[in-house]
């Protein structure tokens, strides 16, 4: 006789601030509408659902009959909906203020939604640090889901995981099931029959036990081949169907319930961790590689079962890898405190939706690369910005970026922006802050390990999205080895020899990035003197109803001035329009106009692209555009900006 299991099934479900709307809506039609249609033909089968909030307000606004028909789930028994934070933030990234905020927004709009306020919610991204406990419960959360790899760093075996298990911080008490990876993995990848030999398999070693398996909803119909297989070809309807045959032997559960009506298995305290890919693309490019490396060397000798001690890095080794988003991160931490202390309600929600997590990584999917998706962050950051500090101020001089130097911030009614004199003046953040639109988010093209394995995992088959790495665009396989030095700023400058031209700066753009030797702020400017090599120059940076950047230089060098900028589109959609003239470039959005009025000798434009990974395979990404200026002796840039 088959020993007696349950099975908790959570898929959570999510889209990014700032996605587009046919992304919503084509993942609406392929993944969230057929899986609440397949649980609606399987009433045997329950299952817990979590909706993102960007995806709960698309739907409320675009699809409210399909969050009628999950409220009918609800009410019926066969549907748990998950709380979590609301814009789904790393929780460990964030203040702790701000976690609760979160995490108790959502807890009011599930039971508003569904009409019944959830005790369990979804970790974003699975990203675990030990003081959590307390904060989620401190939101009202009485349970949550980790990954089996969680456990296993704390010495737990990922097949010993039959229920769930406390943990705690500074007292507060938190329940942690634990999602397995094995099965995550069959489930739709394996057969189904594979799928219930392994819950044959783990009733057979404790009758009576729980199999989790918390996963993206994604992964069922939005995937590249994952519609196809999962429901054109009926995948999850043979798996649900097979749930139900069996039914005298497999229950489906809810966690909540398993965790009001089971004892804890034990005492857990799990470790910094996330789920084993996130710890992988956390490491920089060559020492993923070297990760993959040890992983063989284990196989290869038969110690495949040890594989699970290398754990790769830690979630906040993202904010090293992509210095771009790390100033995202600490000014949001600035803005954040402020927020709170004056109670301003309107800058928290753009602050809170600034925290959504998506730009700040990068996997398998675009992540950091998606210029929409990073742009929305730092929009919402401005915004913020522009609602606590409306009118002009004096220089704000602190450490903005976290690297043990100061900054300068200069905020006018029209501009506000970030000075580094530690990068030569460059400029790290510029608002537009009556647009509310953040003009400096480019990202610097780097390593990452998949641009060594280009050319992977061609074909039709189904396979897990992260096994293979393919090609979607031919023209990225040349460009993939092209890396730069240093980020993408703005008035950002590179010195060369007296005549130098255009592809002398390409050649060697920031190959002796300069430094600053001595600065000081007043009002609303900051007066820089630097040394690029051994020519030394004096520059301000000024900021009112223009952006005023001089500079003066010796004889006998070329100044090039950059500034990278990330801009809305052009009018009818198409791609900005640049129009270069003496002493003038203009830029024509669909949102605004920008105008640099200059005196250079020379000035062009440059687009920006990444080689970065999709859903769909290898790219390239458009990261923004790069206008520069070149001059001898003197140069000013002035920028203005009209509707």
């Amino acid at each position: 006789m088959t020993a007696h299991v349950n099975l908790g099934l959570v898929f959570h479900q999510h889209q990014p601030v700032g996605n587009y709307g046919f992304v919503f809506d084509d993942l609406f039609q392929n993944s969230y509408e057929p899986l609440v249609a397949c649980l609606e033909r399987h009433p045997g089968v329950k299952a817990g659902l979590h909706y993102s909030g960007p995806l709960l307000d698309w739907l409320r606004v675009n699809r409210p009959g399909y969050l009628e028909r999950v409220q009918s789930l609800v009410a019926r028994g066969q549907v748990d909906v998950l709380g979590g934070g609301y814009y789904e933030p790393i929780l460990p990234a964030i203040s702790e203020a701000d976690r609760i905020g979160q995490m108790a927004k959502m807890r009011e709009s599930v039971a508003e939604t569904f009409g019944r306020t959830p005790t369990g919610m979804w970790l974003p991204e699975r990203v675990w640090e030990p003081e959590l406990p307390s904060s989620i419960a401190a939101a009202g959360y009485r349970w949550t889901i980790v990954d089996d790899v969680h456990f296993e760093g704390a010495g737990f075996r990922a097949g010993d995981l039959h229920g769930w298990y406390l943990t705690e911080s500074d007292g507060a008490r938190l329940g942690v099931f634990g999602s397995s990876t094995e099965f995550r993995y069959l489930v739709p990848w394996g057969t189904v029959d594979a799928c219930i030999d392994f819950l044959r398999q783990r009733g057979a070693e404790r009758g009576g036990s729980l199999v989790t398996m918390g996963d993206d909803g994604e992964k069922f119909g939005g995937w590249p081949t994952t519609h196809l297989h999962c429901w054109e070809n009926g995948w999850v309807d043979a798996f649900f169907s097979r749930l139900e045959q069996e039914s005298h032997w497999i229950s489906t559960a809810h966690l909540g319930q398993w965790r009001e009506e089971h004892p804890p298995e034990s005492l857990a305290y799990l470790p910094s961790t996330s789920y084993m890919e996130m710890g992988e693309w956390s490491l920089p490019a060559s020492e993923q590689r070297e990760l993959e490396r040890a992983k063989s060397v284990l196989r290869d000798h038969g110690a495949g079962d040890l594989v699970r001690f290398l754990r790769g890095g830690h979630w906040r080794n993202f904010l090293v890898r992509y210095p771009e988003v790390n100033l995202l991160h600490k000014r949001l931490l600035v803005l954040s405190q402020e927020a709170h202390e004056r109670g301003d309600a309107e800058a928290l929600d753009h602050i809170w939706r600034a925290q959504c997590n998506c730009p700040f990584w990068h996997g398998v999917f675009g992540g950091v690369y998606l210029e929409h998706i990073r742009h929305a962050n730092f929009s919402h950051m401005a915004q913020a910005d522009a609602i606590l500090h409306p009118g002009p101020e004096s220089a704000d001089v602190r450490d903005w970026d976290f690297d043990g130097q100061d900054e300068v911030c200069l905020r006018s009614a029209r501009h506000a922006v970030i000075v580094a004199p530690a990068a030569g003046g460059a400029i790290e953040h510029w608002d537009l802050r009556p647009e509310g639109w953040h003009l400096t988010h480019a990202i610097a093209r780097r390593p990452e390990a998949y641009h060594t394995g280009l050319g992977a995992g061609e074909g039709d088959e189904v396979r897990s999205i992260h096994d293979a790495v393919r090609v979607k665009d031919e023209a990225a396989v040349a460009q993939a080895l092209v890396y730069d030095r240093g980020l993408r700023l703005a008035a950002q400058d590179t010195v060369l020899q007296n005549g130098a031209g255009r592809d002398a700066y390409r050649e060697q753009r920031q190959a002796s990035p300069p430094r600053t030797t001595r600065w000081s702020a007043a009002g609303h400017s900051v007066e820089l003197y630097c040394r690029a090599g051994e020519v030394s120059y004096r520059k301000r940076v000024a900021a009112g109803a223009a952006l005023h950047t001089r500079y003066e230089l010796p004889v006998g060098a070329t100044l090039f001035s950059e500034w990278n900028l990330s801009l809305p589109a052009g009018e009818g959609g198409g791609e900005p329009a640049f129009t270069f003239s003496p002493g003038c470039v203009r830029i024509a959005t669909g949102e605004f106009r920008l105008t640099a009025s200059h005196d250079a000798a020379d000035a062009w434009v440059d687009r920006l692209y990444s080689v970065s990974n999709t859903e769909d395979g290898v790219e390239l990404a458009p990261q923004g555009w790069s206008v520069i200026f070149s001059a001898s002796e003197r140069l000013d840039v002035r920028w203005s900006v009209a509707q």
